[in-house]
């Protein structure tokens, strides 16, 4: 509502037909919004977009205004039903606990070897703080959340798996 405006022109959609199956479609699904706008994507990209922007009932449907003019509706609707896919099936909450969960375990080791002076002596320090335990401890955490990635990337298919078969439920077409 705050940041979004600082950077893009949002514009309410006219009415008309788009926006009636829009709304009719979060009708259908109680899919609570507070309004679909059309934001100016085309000055920074040639790429159509579309995403929600706020929560609860400050929730609302940005288009890019690129996609609006490259997509029919009933596939401008296709790519909405799709992101309302993620949000339905909850694929959002599942991430930020898993990014949450995946956190706190890192903090938790943090906090065993914080006190530790072996764990300093071993990088060359010799005695250490929060920002040296935090510095050391963050170099090589690429190397360690190498190896969980291919469950994170096999999730992140199966997620957009899911939101691709949901327009075809709700859009009355045969899901595969």
């Amino acid at each position: 509502m705050f940041v979004l405006p600082l950077f893009y022109k949002l514009v309410p959609l006219k009415d008309g037909i788009l926006r009636e199956k829009i709304e009719r479609i979060a009708c259908e699904l109680d899919f609570k919004i507070a309004g679909i706008y059309i934001i100016d994507g085309s000055k920074r990209s040639t790429h159509p977009n579309a995403f929600f922007a706020g929560m609860g009932k400050f929730r609302r449907i940005v288009l890019f205004d690129t996609l609006v003019k490259t997509l029919t509706n009933d596939e401008v609707l296709a790519v909405l039903a799709h992101e309302m896919g993620h949000n339905i099936k909850h694929h959002i909450q599942v991430n930020l606990l898993l990014s949450l969960s995946t956190s706190l375990v890192g903090f938790f080791v943090l906090s065993l070897v914080m006190d530790k002076s072996w764990f300093y002596e071993a990088f060359g320090f010799a005695e250490g703080s929060a920002y040296d335990t935090l510095f050391i401890f963050l170099k090589p955490a690429g190397s360690i959340f190498f190896f969980p990635q291919p469950f994170y990337f096999a999730l992140s298919r199966k997620h957009e798996y899911e939101a691709d078969r949901f327009p075809l439920w709700l859009l009355d077409q045969p899901n595969p």
